[in-house]
């Protein structure tokens, strides 16, 4: 279906465009490009910002890079890796409001996020449905 396919086109430049950014995010982060206050961290699960930049950079970045490939490969992985993605966004970005605070870029990051999850089950349930169709059109014949 057409729906369908610009669906899916913008749920590759959602996890590409995540991925990208999280790649910068993640290196800026770990190596100081990014200036964030220890200040804020005692308390926290955190003593600097080192799992935090690695979580961004090798979990968010690393499952938006495998979607993007298998969505891009039309791989099976395409969705489920997706939703991952999304997912482990929303739960990076909540973490992180937890421990530092609220700024509007991570209302932004969780709102691509919830995006990408969105699209992927929206389109799962799609394919879901496809598959089905052929046999719900399958009708005994009438004699007569």
């Amino acid at each position: 279906m057409h729906t369908n396919r610009i669906a899916r086109q913008a749920l590759q430049w959602l996890v590409l465009f995540l991925s990208v950014t999280a790649v910068g995010g993640g290196l800026g982060i770990l190596l100081g490009w990014i200036p964030l206050p220890l200040e804020i961290l005692p308390g926290s699960l955190f003593a600097d910002y080192t799992i935090p930049g690695f979580s961004l950079l090798l979990i968010v970045s690393g499952l938006g890079m495998i979607a993007t490939s298998a969505l891009r490969r039309h791989s099976p992985l395409g969705l489920p890796a997706s939703f991952l993605a999304g997912f482990s966004t929303m739960i990076f970005e909540t973490v992180e409001i937890v421990v530092i605070g609220w700024h509007w870029l991570q209302g932004v990051y969780f709102a691509v996020g919830l995006l990408i999850a969105v699209l992927t089950v929206r389109l799962w349930m799609a394919e879901q449905r496809g598959q089905q169709r052929p046999w719900a059109t399958l009708r005994p014949q009438r004699d007569g």
